[in-house]
């Protein structure tokens, strides 16, 4: 029974074999390409002629001595070996150990007139099969079952290689390597199923229907961008709107589709263009190209449609990454609006107090001088029986006097200017002191003076860190700490009060509650770039911590 052939042209040996009632069925995509070592012509010929009424075609050379031999391995490839086992100054196992070692891959049949000692030893040291002279009937099943476990082989290193570049491209989309670079390893592993094509990959905007060239192998790039510039690219926009991939193996039909000038220059004949998808939209293209004319088998497609999958999700996770950023990027300038609002209102807020703070001092001093010296004036044309009445009144003048300088030192800090942060300190705490019963110590490391905004920050958040501890806490002792270093100043503000839970507290909007005092305080202290934080807990007292930047 013939054996029944498909005879489709293309670079390598594709082999579909099947057992259908005790016969080999076999397709074969083109001609086998037998290298048959062996010294008798005629025994040569036999063998051809075997394959030839069994139906399979075939391209044999025949050679006869060790030089050729490695020769036509070097230079030409072959899809199978047949050899004879004795050959004038040169054997078959010679030749077998030659073809380990060049092509390892490459079924190695022995054809000789008589099985020796020997074969045994033969198939040990790695060949496929061994078949007699004087029966060849075993000489085509056994051809092409080598045939189909080479095949079989070849599939599982595609599979293999396949596998790894599936890893290595999942490496490189979670690395922080940028999308034209991970596009360019994709295009690299185009290698596998068609070594030494080029490719390209282009995105496609579909709102304005612009093509974005994005990397390519084997091409000249700058050309190659140019020329999408400048053509109309009616190909390639075909094959998105449709969304299905296209081929043309023709260098007729393939250069007259394409246009480009390129291409031709560089021998690319043949083209392969697989859409690219994300969540059912196309978004890209990934174009193939070989030098020679190539039909594109199924499995090669499906491995470009794969790398083209591949290609989408990593042109997925781009835009993704880009609109990211965009936002991020948005609330960054966002986040600086608002805190230079937050900072000019604060300045605000401060330049308001200070002038009150002044007015009250100054204007309601010079004031109350002008009132005392009414009183005296007015006392001394009064009897003495009024004059303890006179006195009394300026003892309730003292007061008005001390209690608005204490305000005006609240609203303000008068010293801070011509004094410095710790004398000004020092005052606060001694006022917060007398009027809620607790002792306040202070610990620092400064010397010389910090920068106005600093040290106005620093007064401000401790300021308000005690009265916090003064209407919440119910502590007899608080601690201020001042450290500061060359980068620098970190501060702490401490109590042995009742505690609290910050998290509860910050979920608060009574405002009684210390709220938006905390909330004043982050502000103050992030317009300055520092950082702040709170450690406390119900019968653990409290403690802030603030970090500030001296530059």
């Amino acid at each position: 029974m013939r054996l029944g052939i498909s005879l489709e042209p293309t670079s390598r040996v594709n082999v579909e074999t099947r057992m259908t009632s005790g016969t080999l069925k076999l397709r074969l995509k083109h001609p086998i390409r037998i290298l048959h070592l062996e010294k008798n012509p005629d025994h040569s010929n036999l063998v051809k002629l075997k394959l030839k009424a069994e139906g399979v075609p075939c391209v044999l050379r025949r050679i006869e001595n060790r030089a050729d031999f490695i020769a036509a391995l070097e230079k030409t490839h072959f899809d199978l070996i047949l050899a004879e086992y004795c050959l004038p100054r040169f054997d078959g196992l010679a030749a077998l150990e030659i073809a380990r070692e060049k092509c390892p891959d490459l079924s190695f049949i022995f054809v000789t007139d008589a099985y020796r000692e020997e074969s045994t030893e033969l198939l040990y040291a790695g060949a496929t099969d061994c078949v007699l002279k004087p029966t060849l009937s075993r000489l085509v099943p056994a051809i092409l079952r080598a045939l189909a476990e080479a095949d079989a082989r070849r599939r599982w290193r595609q599979a293999e290689k396949k596998l790894k570049a599936l890893r290595e491209i999942h490496q490189a989309m979670a690395s922080p390597a940028n999308f034209p670079d991970i596009v360019r390893k994709i295009l690299d592993k185009v290698d596998i199923s068609l070594p030494d094509a080029a490719a390209n990959f282009v995105l496609f905007d579909t709102a304005t229907g612009e093509l974005e060239p994005i990397a390519c192998r084997n091409i000249d790039e700058t050309r190659w961008r140019s020329e999408y510039l400048s053509t109309d690219a009616a190909t390639e926009r075909a094959i998105l709107q449709s969304k299905k991939s296209r081929r043309f193996q023709s260098t007729q039909v393939s250069t007259l589709a394409l246009r480009r000038e390129s291409y031709r220059e560089q021998g690319l004949v043949s083209y392969l263009g697989v859409p690219v998808p994300v969540r059912k939209q196309v978004i890209g293209l990934l174009s193939v190209l070989t030098k020679q004319e190539q039909e594109f088998t199924d499995e090669e497609i499906e491995f470009i449609e794969m790398l083209a999958g591949q290609a989408g999700l990593a042109a997925r996770d781009a835009l993704l990454h880009r609109e990211n950023h965009r936002v991020s990027e948005e609330l960054a300038s966002s986040e600086r609006q608002i805190r230079t609002l937050l900072t000019s209102l604060t300045n605000a807020q401060d330049e308001v107090a200070r002038r009150i703070a002044h007015a009250l001092h100054d204007e309601s001093g010079q004031l109350l001088a002008s009132v005392y010296i009414t009183l005296d004036e007015t006392a001394r044309t009064m009897p003495a029986s009024a004059r303890p009445q006179f006195e009394k009144a300026k003892a309730l003048l003292d007061q008005v006097e001390n209690r608005l300088r204490d305000l005006s030192h609240e609203l303000y800090p008068t010293t801070l200017e011509p004094l410095g942060l710790i004398p000004s300190l020092e005052f606060l705490a001694e006022q917060v002191s007398k009027r809620r019963v607790i002792n306040i110590a202070i610990e620092n490391n400064l010397e010389g003076r910090l920068s106005p905004s600093l040290e106005l920050t620093l007064y401000r958040v401790i300021q308000e860190a005690l009265n916090n501890t003064t209407r919440h806490a119910q502590a007899a002792n608080a601690k201020i700490r001042l450290l500061k270093d060359l980068k620098s100043i970190s501060c702490f503000v401490s109590d042995d009060g009742i505690g609290f839970d910050p998290k509860a507290v910050s979920q608060q909007t009574d405002a009684k509650s210390p709220t938006l005092g905390l909330i004043g305080m982050s502000q103050r202290v992030a317009a300055l770039g520092g950082t702040w934080q709170i450690n406390s807990a119900p019968a653990r007292g409290t403690e802030l911590r603030i970090e500030i930047p001296l530059e």
